[in-house]
């Protein structure tokens, strides 16, 4: 939208409000938030799949009947186990519930997402206005100075006008006020 000014100063402004905004920012950050629900929820109507892997040491006591034999046998009681598998589960929506959180999730990232973008364009808007107010007031003190400098030309030509006796002095006393006025509007305050 300010590109139409074609402005480089503008845009390249606009551009640095833009990305170095907190407020947007913040935003960004909620986005990825939202993103990342929306993949959780969307995780929940997928297959859940667990792989499971154990070791598990047995120390078999001498004093029961199994101790005994295997001392008699000189057999180690002792003995380790190991366990590898895995495990699939998956949950039936049979109400919709599960559905109904991720179209909550995708509606909510989808919500953020026009907030990100509203926001940059609240901060494009501002910055945009404030340069455009800040080009007219340079325009206007153009101006002004322009306006200063035909009013001391004119003051030269009636002063000059006046030294020869062919205006009064009232003539020059009304370009001297009709100066002084150009300066006080040409202050910037």
């Amino acid at each position: 939208m300010w590109a139409g000014f074609d402005d480089p100063l503008l845009s390249q402004l606009v551009s640095a409000a833009v990305s170095e905004n907190l407020d947007v920012e913040i935003v960004r950050a909620r986005v990825q938030q939202s993103r990342a629900a929306a993949r959780l929820a969307g995780a929940e109507l997928r297959p859940a799949v667990d792989a499971v892997a154990e070791v598990t040491t047995i120390r078999q006591s001498r004093e029961t009947s199994i101790g005994h034999v295997t001392r008699a046998l000189t057999v180690d009681p002792d003995y380790t186990q190991f366990t590898l598998g895995s495990r699939a589960s998956w949950e039936i929506d049979l109400f919709g519930g599960n559905r109904r959180r991720v179209e909550a999730a995708i509606g909510d990232l989808q919500a953020t997402l026009a907030l990100e973008e509203a926001a940059k364009v609240s901060v494009a808007a501002e910055t945009a206005d404030a340069y455009l107010e800040l080009r007219g007031l340079q325009a206007r003190l153009s101006v002004a100075w322009l306006q200063v400098g035909r009013q001391e030309a004119l003051l030269r030509l009636v002063r000059q006008r006046f030294d020869e006796a062919v205006v009064a002095d009232s003539e020059l006393n009304r370009t001297v006020a009709a100066l002084e006025d150009g300066y006080e509007e040409s202050i910037p305050r």
